[in-house]
């Protein structure tokens, strides 16, 4: 008979198809092999979730609850930094490059080690009793597996090493920076092909007080002349003022280092004492925005968008001729047109283009989201190198963040040093300092509250309305919807 009993359960028959028929139903036989491959699968899941879960489910308990413990305290210590400590604390470590450094190791060792956690736990499982070709699909899993686990991470380390780099190239290290109050001389440089030398066209003193973050911006014109220079060689010089205008003064001191002695900026250096001397207050950092790498920074960021109040010719100064216009409305912008809406005069006075050069950095300001900002840094940071120079110290930047933070809650006050409140030609030195102490004491006094500029929010004119003591605002010109 081709058929045996089975014992007690009745009758069992065993053929090719590996099935087992039990009471009566079948069932296909379990495969060591099978069992394998799920249990390597499961395993390393389990690792990836949670490093040294793996291990546990294998009985490893030693290298199991070691990673576990291990993975355990650094979510705990994430979780109380994200909760306590201030995000400002957060912008401050990206002026570090100690620490910029550090993020970037650390990042790189814990992709590893969470790697090679999870590829010896998938090692453990025994994955050679898999059947091929199960056995190669298994390993192939895990070690993509990995590779995916250190992609994040590297991406940290590579962010940290980008940014620890501009830190280093950009800003001078040491410093502690200025008590009380912090000046900064916010420069507008415009090296075309057309001139010699870099012109300073846009020259704006942000005045802050580094307690309450309240600001105030005064703006000096191109063209003020016969200004006093400072004492030395310089006044030396010129004991009846300069004799050229005054975005000349930065390139005098680059062609002429001795009447700056003992400088490594002497362009800078000597423009910031000039434009001290006129105000009447210390001005302790410069920062330089080259208006031509204006092009890159805004081509990295897709373009920008504002609000062209008349059509402005792109050429026609300085012997180039006029290739184009930039139309007048609502348009995004892209990195050629956005420089010459910021360089274009030929059918506009200095004082619009001093308008529109604030407008566009404020454009940019507002326009550079987080996304953007993340998903092109590595654009953004090169432009940067070519946009940016400046003086302030590396820990003097780190505590201007949480400045920064200040300052946004309050209102800023704006002084424009032009016409009628100055005459340009003939400029009375001690008005200008009253002025500018007026200014800022006012700035002081004023109740707190946001910024008045906004995105979102247009005022009704359409030219710039003036304050009783002199002030300009712009936030009627410089419209983004």
């Amino acid at each position: 008979m081709s058929e045996r009993t089975g014992g007690r359960g009745g009758p069992t028959t065993r053929g090719r198809d590996e099935t087992v028929s039990t009471y009566g139903r079948s069932r296909p036989e379990v495969r060591q092999g099978d069992v394998a491959f799920r249990r390597t699968l499961v395993v390393t899941l389990l690792s990836v979730i949670a490093p040294g879960s793996g291990h546990l489910a294998l009985r490893h308990r030693r290298v199991g609850r070691t990673a576990l413990r291990t993975y355990i305290v650094l979510l705990v210590v994430a979780a109380l930094l994200a909760v306590f400590v201030p995000k400002s604390t957060w912008l401050a470590v990206a002026f570090k490059p100690w620490l910029l450094g550090a993020v970037e190791v650390f990042a790189v060792l814990l992709g590893l080690a969470w790697a090679a956690v999870v590829f010896h736990a998938f090692w453990l499982s025994r994955p050679r009793r898999i059947q091929s070709p199960r056995r190669g699909v298994a390993t192939g899993i895990a070690l993509a597996v990995c590779v995916l686990l250190l992609v994040p991470f590297g991406i940290v380390a590579r962010y940290a090493g980008v940014q620890r780099d501009l830190v280093s190239s950009m800003f001078p290290s040491g410093g502690s920076g200025p008590k009380g109050r912090m000046n900064v001389l916010l420069i507008g440089g415009d090296s075309g092909g057309d001139r010699t030398g870099t012109r300073t066209d846009s020259m704006i003193v942000a005045s802050t007080d580094l307690a309450t973050g309240r600001t105030t911006l005064i703006s000096l014109p191109r063209n003020m002349e016969h200004v006093p220079m400072p004492d030395g060689p310089a006044r030396q010089r010129f004991p009846n003022g300069f004799d050229d205008l005054l975005n000349a003064v930065y390139a005098y001191g680059e062609q002429h280092p001795a009447v700056v002695p003992g400088s490594k900026r002497p362009g800078p250096d000597l423009l910031k004492e000039t434009v001290s001397g006129i105000l009447g207050i210390p001005v302790h950092y410069y920062l330089l925005v080259n208006l031509k790498g204006f092009q890159k920074m805004v081509d990295a960021l897709g373009g920008v968008t504002i609000r062209v109040n008349e059509r402005l010719p792109i050429g026609g100064d300085g012997g180039v001729p006029i290739t184009g216009y930039v139309p007048k409305g609502l348009h995004r912008l892209n990195g050629y047109q956005a420089l010459w809406y910021a360089r274009s005069r030929l059918l506009s006075s200095d004082y619009d283009r001093m308008t529109r050069q604030r407008c566009l950095i404020g454009a940019i300001e507002k326009q550079a989201d987080p996304a953007t900002v993340f998903t092109r840094y590595q654009q953004l940071a090169a432009a940067s190198k070519q946009l940016f120079q400046t003086d302030i110290p590396q820990n003097v930047m780190s505590k201007l963040v949480t400045v920064a933070q200040k300052a946004k809650k309050q209102k800023m006050k704006s002084l424009a040093l032009v016409p009628p409140l100055v005459n340009t030609s003939e400029p009375d030195w001690q008005r200008i300092k009253d002025k500018t102490r007026q200014a800022i004491d006012a700035s002081m006094r004023a109740p707190a509250g946001k910024h008045t500029s906004s995105p979102h929010r247009t005022p009704s004119a359409s030219r710039p309305t003036k304050t009783p003591t002199g002030a300009v605002s712009v936030d009627s010109v410089c419209r983004y919807n």
